[in-house]
């Protein structure tokens, strides 16, 4: 066998590509490669040539590296991806990102997909438009093909909770977390790792991390705050009802959570860690702070500006969100945040992957349960059987809503997404309050809201 992989690699040797890769590193020039091109470069910066083709000496005056941020996570991710580039549209720059979503250059989505990966990072930095990159980074990726670029100058960490564990060979939330970490090897020398310094995970697993690092924090009396702040690091943190960030040499209030529309108020605290990281970001990017407090006054939780997360409607006098969250750190979160809102009656519609244990289906409904629904609509999702027969889903989803003590006349049963959405729909009054966590047919259910 090992006879046989030196012959292939033998055939399969390309060394103007090796020479090329390697004398891009010696001149700080990022690279991006595939079976079919190489890319020295990110956007404006960057040229492209096939792997059959490549030049003997190209100009290097020419080729240069644009700022970029990662973003990877368990939770979090794309809002903060999405966060970070509004701040760089904001400052009049070409922004751009890749996510599990699409990729978009400007106002132009390039493709829509899960881009979460290296495929996304290329497609993304080969366009020429590009002034400034955001790259969503997403565990499965780092884990199949590594981390796609080696000179960023920002990588944000925003938590990690138990998800997708058994695959790919990892079995624990500490595992989990040192492959989120893994981004900090594609920082550039002078680049900085931005970390959740509320998340236990984190603060443990970035002891193996050695990078410039950025923490931030809901307290200033976190430790890894009050170490900061000594040390004179950069870092940022709640204080007051106000985002305060420093740079090392001063601390300054940035903006008050409660101008910034996607906090809801104060109470969607997952999304005040998630502005905390992305500002962090910015800065890193040396965007100003007048362009931050923009786009975080003006950034919502919409189907335009982020769709998916949290996308509030009004339904006939109830207020009805939509939202991805696919786990019980997501689901709790949300669910916290939407408890505060005083509501007459509260409605869930729940569903989840068939890959997925019983248990954490079970977990994701007591999750819910955060929100104490007085109706809960458990739903088929028939893309995502994966394996279980029909109804298996709902009716573990049924049986642990029953275990936490509503009734079974409150606990009704969806073909669908959009049919369980249908049925929620035609119960609201004005005062109530709904949240339907959608993971497929969500363009059918905002067409559903829209309408009614």
């Amino acid at each position: 066998m090992l006879a046989d992989l030196r012959r292939i690699a033998k055939a399969e040797a390309n060394t103007a590509l090796a020479a090329l890769v390697e004398e891009a590193a010696r001149r700080g020039v990022d690279r991006l490669l595939d079976d079919d091109a190489l890319t020295l470069g990110h956007g404006t910066g960057s040229k492209t040539w096939a792997t059959t083709g490549l030049p003997p000496s190209p100009d290097w005056s020419r080729l240069h590296d644009i700022p970029l941020a990662l973003v990877t996570g368990t939770n979090g991710k794309t809002t903060t991806t999405r966060l970070i580039a509004a701040m760089a549209r904001a400052a009049g720059k070409v922004a751009g990102l890749s996510s599990t979503e699409f990729v978009r250059v400007g106002d132009d989505i390039l493709d829509k997909g899960d881009y979460s990966g290296p495929a996304g990072a290329r497609l993304l930095l080969r366009d020429k438009r590009l002034e400034i990159g955001v790259l969503e980074v997403a565990r499965g990726g780092i884990l199949r093909r590594g981390v796609p670029v080696t000179r960023a100058r920002a990588a944000v960490v925003t938590n990690v909770a138990a998800d997708h564990l058994g695959q790919y060979g990892i079995n624990t939330v500490a595992e989990l977390a040192l492959v989120k970490l893994a981004v900090h090897r594609a920082l550039a020398p002078d680049g900085v790792l931005i970390l959740n310094a509320d998340d236990p995970n984190v603060v443990e697993a970035a002891r193996e991390a050695d990078a410039a690092k950025a923490w931030f924090s809901l307290s200033p009396d976190n430790d890894m705050i009050r170490a900061a702040r000594s040390r004179r690091d950069p870092c940022a943190w709640l204080d007051d009802g106000r985002i305060i960030l420093a740079d090392g040499s001063s601390e300054s209030p940035l903006i008050a959570v409660a101008d910034v529309p996607l906090t809801l108020g104060g109470a969607a605290r997952y999304n005040i860690e998630n502005v905390l990281g992305a500002a962090l970001a910015a800065r890193a990017l040396d965007l100003p702070d007048a362009a931050i407090r923009t786009a975080l006054s003006t950034f919502r939780s919409d189907p335009i500006d982020n769709p998916g997360r949290a996308n509030e409607f009004s339904v006939r006098g109830a207020r009805v969100f939509v939202d991805f969250a696919h786990n019980p750190h997501s689901i709790a979160a949300v669910t916290g945040a939407l408890a505060a809102i005083p509501a007459h009656r509260r409605f869930v519609l729940l569903t989840h992957a068939g890959d997925r244990s019983d248990e954490e289906i079970r977990a994701l409904t007591r999750g819910a349960f955060r929100l104490q629904p007085d109706v809960v609509a458990a739903a088929e999702n028939p893309k995502y059987l994966r394996g279980r027969p029909r109804g298996e889903i709902p009716s573990i989803i049924r049986q642990q809503c029953l275990d936490l003590g509503l009734p079974d006349g409150q606990v009704i049963l969806a073909d669908s997404p959009s049919h369980g959405a249908r049925l929620i729909v035609e119960q609201l009054m004005p005062g109530d309050v709904a949240l339907l966590l959608v993971h497929d047919e969500r363009a059918e259910i905002i067409a559903l809201l829209n309408g009614s």
